[in-house]
């Protein structure tokens, strides 16, 4: 199969330089992985694509991480009178990273998101994004200088909908592909745009058309990792 062109970009609100180095290292490790395997880490569960950020904290010089550590979280009880948010139970945390200047704390969750003609292109990305929000507002503002709700969404096509013309199914035009992604980031994900300088996110998408990303009957071209970071009174949303 002929090489198509890589799509990536990486952009933060306030471009803090720690996390903007985080994410470029995220995407440089999803590149080398790609161009070793002809399979992809998105293709799998929340816990394998995580494990691509974590590995990329410790390719960077000073950086360390440690996946699902055990940490005290909010109780999610309601009970009658007035929460404090002071009670506290035993739970895990999906990801620490830090810098020598500074340290994340991230809860994730991934979406397989189906876009295209018959598909909303929201639902289950927003949905995902939701549960991370709720779950990182369980972690302690202590446990680290930054609390970001992490969100990989793996876009989904219909393979009827990108065939070229002339081809049969199963084979997959990039300029088609491109088509659908573009109108999607900057729709429904923000990462396009004129909206796109005031959002926390990296995307990827290796070798665009690439006929191996199939399963199913659709296409995963890439993924894209939405930020939201939870503050103790504020917060500015990724999307």
């Amino acid at each position: 199969m002929k090489k198509s062109k890589t799509w990536k970009r990486v952009n933060t609100y306030l471009q803090s330089p720690q996390l903007v180095d985080l994410l470029n290292a995220w995407i440089s490790a999803v590149e080398r992985y790609t161009s070793q395997f002809p399979d992809n880490p998105w293709s799998y569960n929340e816990r394998a694509i995580l494990s691509t950020l974590a590995g990329a904290a410790w390719t960077m010089d000073g950086w360390v991480a440690m996946e699902e550590f055990a940490t005290s979280k909010r109780l999610r009880k309601l009970e009658p009178g007035v929460d404090h948010g002071d009670k506290l139970r035993n739970g895990r945390c999906d990801l620490f990273v830090s810098s020598p200047e500074a340290s994340f704390v991230f809860e994730a969750k991934q979406a397989n998101q189906p876009i295209g003609a018959r598909s909303d292109g929201y639902s289950y990305a927003y949905k995902a994004m939701d549960a991370a929000w709720k779950d990182i507002g369980d972690v302690q503002v202590g446990e680290a200088d930054y609390r970001f709700a992490a969100t990989f969404v793996v876009p989904m096509i219909p393979l009827g909908e990108i065939t070229p013309e002339g081809g049969t199914l199963g084979d997959i035009c990039a300029k088609k592909v491109e088509g659908f992604l573009k109108p999607w980031l900057e729709k429904t994900m923000g990462c396009l745009g004129k909206d796109a300088k005031y959002q926390d996110f990296a995307f990827v998408f290796p070798n665009l058309g690439n006929t191996d990303y199939v399963m199913r009957g659709r296409h995963y071209p890439g993924v894209v990792l939405v930020l939201k970071e939870r503050r103790r009174a504020t917060s500015r949303s990724a999307v």
